[in-house]
């Protein structure tokens, strides 16, 4: 074999070892080729993610936002709302019935959307989160609803037709009772609390979102309110009936003829007792058969409010002056005291009702027309005005009416609180909140365990105090001696005059009295409406108190004005809101029997926490009418004015203008 040419043997080497020698560069683009790859490859698999997570999002608020609609629809269309508000009866809660398993599938689809991981996620996202998380807690609080607060609210209903709120003998089932109020409250603590929150939820930035949010809470709201007050009412029916043992409770029937600032003067005065759930109804007398006695030590808030007492003059307990003032637990404590001081009273009573004519028409509602021993006829139409009114017409003797009202309140009360049913105590839930709201009844019991119950149903006719829910009042306590309430109308306004930086805000409260009685109507009605001012007896108590000449002379004029026929005399009081102040007090009239001095004067006290601004006497003829005007700040943080006042013998007229 021929040798190989060692050049051809070097040159094969060379050219090797020129092929294998490293290339740095290209191995680093290989590198950046695979590392570009490999992150082009990360984000278009997180592109895809997130198309497939926007999908998901989407699909998901579809079925969200679909489901959600189909329940507010068949809450609106089923017009849930009004059947809750007036449930009276077995046909409006079985609509109720019928619909709640519908509207529970559209809200349990929805909240199993909005409680998934895709939904949670999105929660956390900048701008919008704040729009899912609304929409996560309206949600919430419809699908709460839905499986827990209607069904409560049936199940407490049905509690009360299958075992009974009534023993049969018409007796309170005490076990019953507390077993309704124990299911409904429940279910009302967590609806509060999830509508609580959705109101706490940031504003949405979607307007579409914002829309829907509006819509559905303000359904939520009315039905939460309702339920809200059906629990309330039925605890607080629970403290005053629910108890195991005796409990003895007066019984007030206030005449709105002449008015009081708790609503009207007291007519007549009845006991209830109650035992283990059975109720028994006492006599009822009229004030004409209350004797007076010695000054009430129980409290002084009366005397504080009441004019002639303002004048020193030495008033001892008058059962009729029970609702002088708007704190009804303080004219409870009165009444309680001035009862034990009576030939027929005692001393053991445990609690305090209250009802004026417009709460019995309400109650008549309820049991259905009666017919009193004179053969007339009261019924839920016309109870009202011919207590304040046509009685003092159809009867003229003092002896025959006071007789007429102890029998009209023993009947239309003894009817209310026996032979309780269902049915009864359904209608009776349904109309208490209301007349408690108005002011035309209260209920006070004097054992502390029974009153936060009796202050969540607002049926105690406190005042409230504060800071950061203000509210201002104006009372009224006729000085007169008239009946003639039953003619005057009274309105209110407030307007938001500005607002602070710190959430302090300032308001104008307008408030005017109107007297409708015509000057020939004064001529021809009764005295006993248009006015028995006791000239002889006012003199003798007002020279006891030995008046400077000066203001002699005012309470003179007024006593002079206030016996013309027709003419009102009202003393009013101004309630001051926790942390607020009352400023610029004015009051306007073109009465011709006004007395300046004792119309403008406003003098100041505080009882029971509570500051009242308070003057002698507001004399207004048959025609005329007066307007007091005032200012109000309140504290900073506080959330809007409401107003307060004595009960009207009509709907409230209260007008409120926040735009500022």
């Amino acid at each position: 074999m021929p040798m190989r040419s060692r050049h051809s043997a070097h040159g094969r080497a060379a050219r090797s070892a020129h092929r294998t020698k490293p290339n740095h560069a290209g191995h680093k683009g290989t590198k950046a080729l695979h590392a570009g790859k490999t992150i082009g490859l990360i984000i278009g698999v997180l592109l895809a993610a997130l198309v497939v997570y926007a999908v998901m999002l989407l699909n998901s608020a579809r079925i969200l936002k679909t489901e959600l609609e189909q329940a507010v629809q068949v809450a609106t269309s089923s017009n849930i709302t009004a059947d809750v508000s007036n449930g009276q009866n077995d046909d409006q809660f079985s609509k109720i019935k019928n619909i709640v398993p519908e509207l529970q599938e559209h809200t349990g689809a929805a909240r199993k959307q909005a409680d998934g991981a895709v939904w949670r996620i999105a929660m956390a996202f900048p701008y919008i989160g704040d729009d899912l998380t609304a929409a996560r807690t309206a949600t919430d609080a419809f699908d709460t609803l839905a499986q827990q607060a209607l069904p409560g609210l049936i199940e407490a209903a049905e509690t009360m037709q299958q075992s009974g709120l009534s023993n049969g003998d018409g007796s309170f089932n005490v076990k019953s009772l507390d077993a309704v109020s124990s299911k409904i409250g429940g279910a009302n603590t967590v609806l509060q609390q999830q509508v609580t929150a959705l109101h706490q939820t940031p504003e949405p930035h979607i307007g579409q979102v914002r829309d829907a949010l509006k819509t559905g809470t303000g359904i939520l709201d009315s039905l939460a309110g309702t339920i809200g007050s059906y629990s309330d009412t039925v605890t607080s029916l629970n403290a005053m009936f629910g108890h195991s043992g005796t409990r003895h409770y007066l019984i007030l029937s206030q005449t709105n003829a002449e008015t009081q600032s708790a609503g009207g003067v007291v007519g007549s005065v009845g006991t209830v007792t109650v035992s283990d759930g059975k109720v028994t109804l006492g006599d009822f007398y009229s004030d004409s058969k209350f004797v007076m006695t010695e000054s009430v030590k129980a409290t002084d808030e009366i005397n504080k409010m009441y004019a002639i007492s303002r004048l020193g003059v030495p008033y001892g307990g008058d059962i009729r002056l029970a609702s002088a003032t708007p704190n009804f637990p303080e004219g409870a404590a009165y009444a309680k005291e001035v009862w034990a001081g009576q030939s027929f009273g005692s001393d053991d009573i445990d609690g305090v009702l209250s009802f004026d004519t417009a709460a019995l028409q309400s109650l008549i509602a309820v049991t259905g027309n009666i017919t009193l021993s004179t053969g007339q006829t009261l019924t839920a139409d016309n109870t009202a005005q011919y207590l304040s009114n046509q009685v003092y017409i159809d009867i003229p003797s003092p002896e025959a009416e006071d007789q007429f009202f102890e029998e009209s309140a023993q009947r239309i009360i003894g009817d209310a609180l026996s032979g309780i049913n269902a049915d009864k105590a359904m209608k009776l839930v349904g109309i208490l909140p209301k007349m408690a709201q108005e002011r035309h009844l209260y209920l006070w019991s004097f054992d502390k365990d029974d009153q936060p119950a009796l202050r969540a149903a607002g049926m105690t006719g406190e005042l409230r105090q504060q800071k950061a829910s203000p509210v201002t009042g104006v009372y009224v306590n006729e000085m007169g001696w008239t009946k003639s309430d039953w003619y005057v109308q009274r309105a209110a306004t407030i307007k938001r005059t500005s607002v602070s930086k710190n959430g302090a805000a300032s308001y104008h409260v307008s408030y005017s009295i109107s007297n409708s009685m015509t000057e020939d109507q004064a001529k021809s009605l009764p005295q006993y409406i248009t006015g028995t001012f006791p000239v002889d007896m006012i003199n003798q108590l007002v020279g006891q108190a030995q008046l400077p000449d000066d203001e002699k002379t005012v309470v003179d004029a007024a006593i002079s004005g206030l016996t013309q026929p027709g003419v009102v005399g009202h003393s009013l009081a101004i309630a001051q809101p926790a942390g607020g102040k009352i400023s610029n007090i004015k009051l306007t009239s073109d009465s011709p029997t006004q007395v300046q001095p004792a119309q403008t004067a406003f003098d100041k006290f505080t009882s029971n926490g509570v500051t009242y601004w308070v003057n002698l006497a507001t004399l207004i003829s048959p025609g005329s009418s007066a307007t007091l005007e005032y200012d109000v700040t309140t504290a900073e943080g506080s959330s809007p004015l409401q107003f307060d006042q004595t009960p009207t013998a009509g709907a409230p007229k209260v007008t409120y203008d926040y735009q500022q």
